[in-house]
């Protein structure tokens, strides 16, 4: 035999397990999904700002040289696994798939594949990324 078949009794037991393990899911069994009805984590991020202005008084003005040092998402400065923002994007996980319509041809037919670890992403990327960054700023007031 095939070592990848999966028989259709031992399909449904994986996906009825995760049903279970999804709360969203698990409590709206039996109805359609609404539209954003289960969404990812709450994100909880922090960045921070630090500023120091110096100034001196010259030819009746004052001039003001400011310095400003910000980290964004300092949480995960401070350890790897906080402030981490995940994502998964449309099409990108079939949790279930069509596979056609039984002899009768109006039975619709579907496979599930039980997911091989996280379907979620961590977002690497930009500005509002899972990675801290930092940046150093310089400012003339005059």
């Amino acid at each position: 035999g095939d070592a990848d078949y999966v028989s259709a009794a031992e399909q449904w037991t994986d996906l009825d397990a995760f049903i279970n393990s999804q709360p969203y899911l698990k409590e709206n069994r039996g109805k359609y999904a609404e539209r954003n009805g289960d969404r990812l984590a709450f994100e909880h991020g922090i960045d921070i700002k630090l500023m120091q202005d110096f100034f001196i008084e010259a030819g009746g003005r004052r001039h003001t040289l400011q310095i400003t040092f910000d980290i964004f998402n300092f949480t995960n400065m401070l350890n790897n696994k906080w402030g981490r923002k995940y994502y998964t994007s449309h099409g990108q996980y079939e949790l279930i798939s069509h596979e056609g319509r039984a002899a009768d041809g109006t039975t619709s037919e579907f496979t599930f594949e039980e997911p091989s670890g996280d379907i979620f992403y961590i977002d690497d990327s930009g500005l509002s990324s899972s990675r801290w960054q930092a940046q150093l700023g310089v400012r003339y007031i005059f």
